[in-house]
């Protein structure tokens, strides 16, 4: 699509004035397979073998640079959306009966939202989640201040002055979160570890779980579920995922009338004050959202308690502990998703016009970020179908030190 008060179709390569019908009408073209014959640039195709042509060059041609010739021209926010908008899911029609039913953990978690909204005060709620990222001094010293000053009027118990005693009133609801955690144990015994570890526990929410409160953070027209139709001989690629071969080998590999959950894994290791932390997190891969509400923290990569000594980390031994427990801890999070890889995930997620419907979709890993904390590599592992049986089959990954350029060759275990 070209910018300015007209727009041109890139597949038939129509100029589409300012007719909002008619050009309304046209971009539903991008959305069409190759082989449908309704489509513009097929259309064309047929009218054309009808009248032969030679062209006439009465001047040099001058050749594009190959970066203009395999990327799409610049486009809009606004005008990525309108083209986005040309189709909306509706409810899903195929059978769900081996499918894995999210929609009463959905339910139960908006009920607990409302149990939460209806804890405290409105007011409350609005000072609280403008400020809850701060720290908890600066939060109880807010709470006081302004409930003095300005909240005299409302009920003392609906408007806690401490982030403590607000913990203490969320404690009396039930839990939620253990309806959608996993435990699993990595034995550690073959190692002899100096402090006597024989297994450590690793707690990790569910990465389905995970995805679709992000996914419900989104804006629906942010969310691609088809991918964008290509000319052929002249495919373009670069302005997202709806455009690339891996989002297109993902949606043909789930049954018709379903559509792919594609899920990024990635963790990272950060540390302040003394501590350090490996945070897990999945992102929406269906976005090309690069916003942090696109991503939810599933879990924490564990440790041993050897790591607290310096003489141990030292050691090459302590290293080959990190990388197994990560490999357990990935293989865990992979068995998860493979199951659900298999089954399919039955839920609900709000279409363009703000319905709630019900959705068949697939989970599809579509890259895996391994980040080492101690030489700063990193590299990523693409599964454009459902991930192996985790923990029994292996992938040879080629990391690189960013400082010296040296190559070592770990295992994944997809």
């Amino acid at each position: 699509m070209e910018r300015g008060s007209s727009l041109r179709c890139y597949l038939c390569d129509t100029v589409l004035r300012n007719n909002d019908q008619s050009r309304s009408n046209h971009m539903r073209n991008f959305w069409k397979s190759s082989d449908d014959p309704t489509r513009c640039d097929n259309v064309q195709i047929s009218l054309n073998r009808r009248i032969v042509t030679v062209p006439l060059i009465t001047m040099p041609v001058e050749v594009d640079p190959v970066v203009s010739m395999a990327r799409r021209r610049p486009s809009t926010w606004h005008r990525e959306r309108e083209v986005r908008s040309r189709y909306a899911v509706k409810q899903c029609e195929v059978s769900t009966v081996d499918a894995q039913d999210l929609t009463l953990i959905q339910n139960r978690w908006d009920e607990k939202l409302t149990e939460l909204s209806q804890l405290n005060d409105s007011k409350f709620w609005r000072l609280f989640l403008a400020m809850y990222t701060l720290s908890g001094t600066a939060i109880d010293s807010a709470l006081n201040v302004v409930k003095k000053m300005f909240m005299s009027e409302v009920d003392p118990k609906r408007f806690p002055i401490s982030r403590r005693s607000l913990l203490e009133k969320m404690g009396t609801l039930t839990p939620f979160w253990p309806q959608v955690l996993h435990t699993t144990r990595i034995d550690l015994s073959r190692f002899e570890l100096p402090s006597g570890t024989k297994e450590i526990c690793f707690k990790f929410v569910d990465p389905i779980w995970g995805w679709l409160v992000a996914a419900r953070r989104q804006h629906p027209l942010e969310l691609h579920w088809k991918p964008l139709a290509q000319r052929l001989g002249r495919e373009l690629y670069g302005q997202g995922i709806h455009c690339g071969q891996l989002f297109k080998h993902a949606c043909a590999s789930v049954p018709r009338g379903s559509f792919p959950m594609c899920v990024g894994l990635h963790w990272d290791g950060t540390g302040a004050h003394g501590l350090s932390s490996s945070p897990i997190c999945v992102c929406v891969g269906n976005s090309n959202s690069c916003k942090s509400d696109t991503q939810f923290c599933i879990g924490y990569m564990p440790h041993v308690p050897d790591e607290k000594k310096p003489e141990w980390t030292k050691l090459v031994s302590a290293t080959t502990v990190k990388w197994y427990i990560r490999q357990q801890c990935a293989a865990a999070i992979l068995k998860v998703l493979e199951e659900a890889a298999c089954r399919g995930i039955k839920c609900r997620l709000s279409n363009q016009h703000n319905e709630e419907v019900i959705r068949l979709l697939y989970p599809r890993l579509t890259s895996m970020n391994l980040t080492n904390l101690r030489r700063n590599v990193s590299s990523a592992c693409r599964i454009s179908s459902g991930a192996r049986s985790a923990g029994e089959e292996g992938v040879a990954v080629h990391l690189r030190n960013a400082k010296d350029m040296t190559s070592r060759t770990y295992l994944v275990y997809l």
